[in-house]
């Protein structure tokens, strides 16, 4: 049995692709999430920053402020490890909090001078990337390639759920570039 080489990110190089057996449109996506997610986590760490603050750092760029509630749900992380990461991330002087002045229930957090500067570095990370995975794609391709993707998540979003919700789009907890 043929051993198959895999590159210093773990994945098949393109010319041994046609090895593997056909890829489904998932295992691909999961195949891409998985290299992003290793360049992303190793320029955090080049950075020093703990590869659990991502996530909410890019939602917090992308937003005035938010709850400790909603960046729950942005990240989909359960509220007790957003609220742990939050601590760290204060203490570390990424992230500051502040009490709702008519809730006192409610937790308000956005991003230091020192957060916004981490996050900015990691967006210019995270869009090099993105353009390179775009190589050679028109913007039509990239378009339609879009559009595709954000049904395949909403269908995920509310499929096999006896209790359909609301599909997760753009401005409802989604990515977009206007929040």
């Amino acid at each position: 049995m043929e051993r198959e080489n895999h590159n210093k990110d773990g994945a098949i190089p393109p010319h041994q692709a046609g090895k593997s057996p056909h890829p489904t449109p998932m295992m691909l996506i999961n195949e891409i999430s998985k290299l992003f997610g290793q360049r992303m986590r190793r320029a955090s760490e080049q950075a020093g920053i703990p590869d659990g603050y991502r996530w909410i750092l890019f939602h917090l760029g992308h937003r005035k402020s938010a709850t400790q509630l909603e960046l729950s749900k942005l990240t989909h992380t359960t509220p007790p490890t957003v609220s742990i990461t939050l601590r760290n991330m204060e203490a570390d002087g990424y992230v500051k909090r502040a009490q709702d002045k008519e809730d006192m229930r409610v937790i308000h957090v956005s991003l230091t001078e020192k957060g916004l500067a981490v996050e900015e570095a990691n967006r210019h990370h995270a869009d090099a990337t993105d353009r390179l995975a775009m190589t050679g794609m028109s913007d039509e391709e990239r378009e339609v390639l879009r559009n595709l993707l954000i049904r395949m998540r909403d269908n995920i979003a509310v499929g096999g759920s006896e209790n359909r919700h609301e599909p997760v789009t753009e401005g409802k907890g989604g990515f977009s570039d206007e929040e």
